[in-house]
């Protein structure tokens, strides 16, 4: 059972998101790394599954990690948005794994790349790098061949 963007929007105002904006297509907001498990579920209760996660390496910035979740239904619209903030000194956040089998991927290249821990992964496999690569070897590769790293 799906709901149109205004429904969305209001529904995620009342599960605690912060930061609500509508945007093309749907809806974006910010939650507490803590209640993204409570937040997959009800928005699975409404039609939306997880299409992708990314993260993206914003200490610079805020001191912290930045996961972006994008919930829709099949029809990919409405979307949810959803962005979670993970600190730099405790790099955990609960997986989804068990409730998706694309954020198992999504979560294990994470680890991979950003050294986050999705809490209670059952295969953190690694899935981007092959075993024997090392992050530190893969930025000094990056920043010689293509000028920068972060």
């Amino acid at each position: 059972m799906t709901t149109d963007a205004t429904g969305l929007q209001r529904a995620l105002a009342d599960w605690g998101a912060t930061g609500l904006a509508a945007v093309p297509g749907g809806v974006a907001c910010r939650i507490p790394r803590e209640a993204i498990l409570m937040l997959a579920d009800r928005l699975a209760a409404l039609g939306l599954e997880l299409q992708l996660l990314a993260a993206a390496d914003t200490r610079t910035a805020s001191g912290d990690y930045t996961l972006t979740y994008v919930f829709a239904p099949p029809a990919l619209r409405p979307r949810a948005t959803v962005q979670v903030s993970v600190p730099a000194q405790a790099p955990r956040f609960p997986s989804l794994a068990t409730r998706s089998f694309a954020a198992s991927r999504f979560e294990r290249e994470i680890h991979d790349l950003f050294g986050l821990i999705p809490l209670d992964h059952p295969d953190l496999r690694r899935l981007a790098l092959r075993y024997g690569v090392r992050v530190e070897d893969l930025e000094a590769y990056l920043a010689r061949n293509v000028g920068h790293a972060e």
